[in-house]
C-alpha cells in the first residue's frame, strides 16, 4: 500500500533524534499531512475531555466485561495520544515508538471487541469501515515496532488514531446543525474515514468504498431480509436526534408531532397500529429501534404497535441516557430511569419483547 512504502521510506526512518528533526522532504502531502495531524490534536482533546467528564453510552457500560473492556480501551487511547506527541521530541525515539506502537496494539483490539453490538451507525457500512480502519491501524503498529524511528509510519498511525475523534465532532456538528437527519453517525464515520484514511493513504477512501460494497453484496446474499433490513437502519447514539426536526419552540411538543407523522406514513393501512409487516417494510433509519422487533420470536406478542410504543420507546432512550449522564444521579432515580426507559407502552411492569427489544439496542442479543 501507499501508505506503507510512504511510511517505510528511507528519509523517514533515521536511526536516532527527535522525530521533528527528521521531518522532509517538504512538500505538499508532508504539509497536509501535519495540518490534519494539528487539528487532529485538538478534537483529541475534546475526546479526552468527554471521557473525563461523561459516563460512557449505556450500550457499551451495562455489562461488567464490556465495561473493564471500555476503560482499557479509553485509557490506552488516551496514553497513545500522550506518547504519540511525546515521541516527536524525545531523544530515544526508538523506545517512544515502541510504546507507541504497543498501546495502539492494545486499543485496536480492544475496538475490534466492540464490533458486536457497539457500533452507531447504519451496520452496513459501519462494520467493514470499522475493520478496516482497525486492521490499517494494527498493520501500523506493526510496522512502527519494526521501525520505531521511522516518522512517517508514526504520523500514519496517529492520524488512523484520529478517525473516532473527527467522527464525534462531525456528529456532533451534524446533530447541532441539524444535517443528514438519520443518518448522522454513517455520514460522520464515512467523512471521518476519507479525511484521515486519506491522509495515511490515496487508496483508502477507494478500499473503503470497495470494501462496504462487498459487504453489502455478501450481506444481501448470505443474510436473511430482517437481517439485512436491521443493518440497513441507523443506530442512533440518541434516538430522539433523530426525530426532532430544526426549529423554535418546545423540544419535546416537536418531537412527539414529527414521531406521529412518521408513524402516519409507516402505517399503510390505516388501522392505527404498526404491524410486523409495516415495521419491517420500512427499513429505514427512522424506525431503526422498531425493526429491532423482530429479535426473536417471543418479539410476536407485540405484533401491533401503537404510536404510543413509538413515542415511549425514543423518550424512554432518552431518560436514559439523561439519567446516565448526570453524575450527582442517585442510584434510585437512575434504575427508575432504566425502568421507565424499557417500559415502553408505560403498562408499570416489563414484558418479554420490552426486554427483549432493549436488550437487542444496547448490544446484548
Amino acid at each position: 500500500m501507499d501508505a506503507q512504502r510512504w511510511a517505510l521510506e528511507p528519509e523517514t526512518c533515521r536511526a536516532t533524534g527527535p522525530l521533528y528533526q527528521q521531518l522532509g522532504p517538504w512538500n505538499d502531502v508532508l504539509i497536509g499531512r501535519l495540518l490534519i495531524a494539528l487539528i487532529s490534536t485538538f478534537f483529541h482533546v475534546y475526546i479526552v475531555w468527554i471521557h473525563a467528564t461523561q459516563p460512557a453510552h449505556p450500550k457499551m457500560s451495562l455489562v461488567p466485561f464490556r465495561r473493564r473492556v471500555l476503560t482499557v480501551h479509553i485509557v490506552s487511547g488516551s496514553l497513545e495520544i500522550l506518547v504519540s506527541l511525546g515521541s516527536w521530541f524525545v531523544v530515544n525515539c526508538a523506545l517512544a515508538g515502541r510504546i507507541h506502537a504497543l498501546l495502539a496494539v492494545v486499543h485496536t483490539c480492544t475496538a475490534l471487541v466492540q464490533v458486536q453490538g457497539g457500533l452507531f451507525g447504519m451496520q452496513l457500512v459501519m462494520i467493514p469501515g470499522y475493520v478496516l480502519a482497525c486492521l490499517i491501524k494494527l498493520t501500523l503498529a506493526v510496522l512502527l515496532a519494526l521501525s520505531p524511528c521511522c516518522y512517517g509510519t508514526s504520523l500514519a498511525l496517529y492520524l488512523a488514531h484520529a478517525t473516532y475523534a473527527w467522527v464525534r465532532v462531525l456528529h456532533n456538528r451534524f446533530i447541532y446543525l441539524h444535517i443528514f437527519i438519520g443518518s448522522e453517525y454513517t455520514v460522520a464515520i464515512i467523512a471521518a474515514g476519507v479525511i484521515c484514511g486519506a491522509a495515511v493513504s490515496e487508496l483508502y477512501p477507494f478500499v473503503l468504498f470497495a470494501l462496504v460494497g462487498a459487504y453489502i453484496i455478501a450481506a444481501r446474499r448470505f443474510l436473511s431480509k430482517e437481517e439485512f433490513a436491521y443493518q440497513q437502519c441507523e443506530n442512533s447514539r440518541r434516538l430522539e436526534d433523530a426525530f426532532v426536526d430544526v426549529g423554535g419552540g418546545d423540544r419535546a411538543r416537536r418531537l412527539e408531532t414529527n414521531l406521529r407523522n412518521q408513524f402516519a406514513k409507516a402505517d399503510t393501512d390505516g388501522s392505527g397500529y404498526l404491524s410486523h409487516a409495516e415495521v419491517m417494510a420500512m427499513g429505514s433509519a427512522t424506525f431503526a429501534d422498531l425493526i429491532k422487533l423482530r429479535t426473536s420470536g417471543d418479539m410476536r406478542e407485540m405484533n401491533k404497535v401503537s404510536v404510543e410504543d413509538v413515542i415511549g420507546l425514543v423518550q424512554g432512550h432518552s431518560r436514559l441516557l439523561d439519567a446516565n449522564l448526570k453524575h450527582d444521579a442517585t442510584e434510585e432515580t437512575q434504575s427508575q430511569a432504566i425502568f421507565d426507559a424499557l417500559d415502553i407502552d408505560g403498562s408499570g411492569g416489563i414484558s418479554t419483547a420490552e426486554l427483549s427489544l432493549a436488550l437487542r439496542h444496547y448490544g446484548l442479543p
